[in-house]
């Protein structure tokens, strides 16, 4: 090995320094967002440990990188219900990771939960990225499909065999099939005249829901979900409006 393939102990130690984000300019004043989350990148992930002799132990790692910030901001990001861009995963250990991360991670989470007897449903077309399109584990998998009776009945079918224990086909004003790999149950969409379709499919599921919750059959869940996406139609946007607005 020659020289310059070699490193000394010192030289080794900085360049860790610097991968962990450690070699910043020292910065006065208090750090924004984009300091924060610049911060949270080199790491990609922080660890949540009931640790508190300064403060809570998930604070410090930014605070060494950033300098100072405010609690409140890095709250609201990985806890809150607005601007939240981390959530919370067993990776290593308890820990915040980026919200783009979710996708690579979702499938790991559903079984997790499905494991421990949890019933776990989704809206598959949400975001319809094949990574994101991963059934198994979902106690109810609901999917979108514009075509026709025989591609409906198709993706039921694949759904089912991805692994969803049960799959619930939203056809729109072509009402709806729901299946578990037996008989297929059809649903039909109620004659409404139509304001504004935004929400309906969320209204469907839960509507679907608040009845499976209760324990209904799946033809009256499917009921209840075409009545509920029923009154959303009638309305503008995707919940009631004061007139005045």
């Amino acid at each position: 090995m020659t020289r310059g393939d070699t490193l000394s102990n010192l030289q080794a130690r900085r360049l860790a320094l610097v991968a962990q984000g450690f070699a910043g300019p020292r910065r006065d004043g208090t750090a924004n967002w984009t300091r924060i989350e610049n911060a949270i990148a080199k790491m990609n992930l922080l660890q949540i440990d009931s640790v508190n002799v300064l403060v809570r132990s998930h604070y410090l790692p930014v605070f060494a990188r950033a300098g100072h910030y405010s609690h409140d901001a890095l709250d609201q990001r990985t806890f809150g219900r607005r601007k939240r861009r981390f959530f919370e995963y067993w990776a290593h250990e308890a820990s915040l990771l980026p919200l783009e991360f979710y996708p690579l991670l979702r499938w790991k989470m559903e079984r997790a939960l499905a494991g421990t007897g949890v019933s776990v449903s989704q809206d598959l077309s949400v975001n319809a990225e094949p990574r994101n399109l991963a059934p198994d584990g979902l106690a109810i998998a609901f999917v979108s499909c514009d075509g026709d009776d025989d591609e409906a009945r198709s993706v039921l079918d694949r759904t089912l065999a991805q692994g969803a224990r049960l799959a619930v086909i939203m056809r729109g004003k072509r009402g709806s099939l729901a299946g578990s790999g037996g008989d297929v149950i059809e649903g039909a969409a109620l004659p409404v005249s139509v304001r504004d379709t935004t929400g309906a499919g969320d209204s469907f599921i839960a509507g679907y829901l608040a009845a499976h919750v209760a324990g209904k059959p799946i033809a009256q869940c499917l009921v209840s979900g075409h009545e509920a996406a029923a009154h959303t139609c009638r309305i503008f946007g995707g919940f009631a409006q004061d007139e005045e607005c």
